[in-house]
């Protein structure tokens, strides 16, 4: 075996390594009001009444970045950087950070601001509400 065939050989072990590290975030959350700690002001701006968006859609790409958006601002989806402890963003002294449960059912999204701290925990669901319930046109 040549040099050439091993170093191949080797990152495309260590990059199947990396990539199996890294969860996959993508899907329909839904938020569990219950089980969440919201904080009057602390909440995830842009993407809902109040900070704390009742349906996240996450889309997770293969280059370290995930799209998150949801109902409510469709063009307020924000990019995320992806990495093995979760999705992060970190903008004008607020820090986001996405993170997914062992068994991938339970989307915990701690947010940092001057306002204090929020906890928002979402659960994934495969169930999409007609789209004559969605809160912004239908499209098809």
């Amino acid at each position: 075996m040549t040099w050439r065939a091993l170093l191949v050989g080797v990152v495309l072990i260590v990059s199947v390594g990396v990539s199996a590290q890294v969860p996959d975030h993508s899907g329909t959350w839904r938020l569990s009001r219950d089980a969440s700690e919201i904080t009057k002001g602390a909440g995830l701006t842009g993407l809902g009444a109040g900070g704390a968006p009742t349906t996240l859609y996450v889309t997770q790409a293969a280059n370290g970045t995930a799209v998150v958006g949801s109902d409510i601002n469709e063009s307020g989806a924000k990019l995320y950087q992806v990495s093995a402890k979760g999705l992060v963003l970190e903008r004008d002294g607020t820090t986001e950070h996405l993170s997914l449960s062992a068994d991938g059912k339970t989307l915990t999204v701690r947010i940092t601001a001057a306002a204090g701290s929020t906890t928002l925990v979402y659960t994934k669901t495969s169930a999409v509400a007609p789209c004559e319930q969605w809160p912004t046109a239908c499209r098809w």
